[in-house]
């Protein structure tokens, strides 16, 4: 049952992270499609960093001290989770974000540059569900696996009105802002649980 649910919670994300791409190129074009494949990939190193150097050593001290009741450590824990994805991914963020022009430039590929500004969008969508993922944890050690569930679940909603209303308007920042809202949803409704849980 508790793996059904996580199997879920990731076709849910997944499912934002796929429809994505159909969606920009409905609503932008294969040269607009190719310019946001180009710039998620990027965008997305800041979990690809976060996941071997943070969460692989963190979050399996931070479930068992939960279980074992050694909650000063637990709540240390989440503080050395907090912090090091604030500096390592919003060092990792920064970075890709300020050396990115230049290296871009090499490609000569010009819709890239005058897109600049997707990346940026992109980069701070990737930081939002990466910081999610400090919540996440949480609710994973104190065994919430519906909380997790409800909110992945939301998140996908969130972000399918506004694929409609990019459609609507035939926007593709509609569907950027979107995609960046529903991961603030994502971190703030596995926030909301984590905080009330106590």
């Amino acid at each position: 049952k508790v793996a059904f649910k996580f199997f879920c919670a990731t076709l849910f994300f997944r499912a934002i992270m796929t429809a994505d791409r159909y969606f920009i190129e409905f609503v932008g074009g294969k040269d607009m499609l190719a310019v946001y494949v180009v710039y998620i990939s990027i965008a997305m190193a800041i979990n690809s960093v976060l996941v071997p150097v943070v969460f692989s050593f963190v979050y399996p001290k931070l479930v068992s001290n939960y279980k074992k009741g050694n909650f000063n450590e637990y709540r240390n824990n989440i503080k050395e989770l907090t912090y090091s994805v604030v500096i390592v991914g919003g060092g990792v963020a920064l970075a890709i974000g300020i050396f990115a022009p230049y290296i871009l430039v090499w490609t000569n590929k010009s819709i890239l540059l005058d897109n600049i500004l997707i990346l940026w969008l992109l980069l701070l969508m990737s930081f939002l569900y990466s910081f999610s993922m400090v919540p996440h944890y949480i609710l994973y050690a104190k065994n919430l696996d519906k909380k997790i569930l409800y909110s992945h679940f939301v998140s996908l909603l969130v972000f399918l009105v506004g694929c409609y209303l990019a459609v609507v308007e035939e926007n593709v920042n509609i569907l950027l802002y979107s995609l960046i809202l529903s991961m603030l949803i994502l971190f703030s409704m596995k926030s909301w649980f984590a905080l009330k849980s106590g």
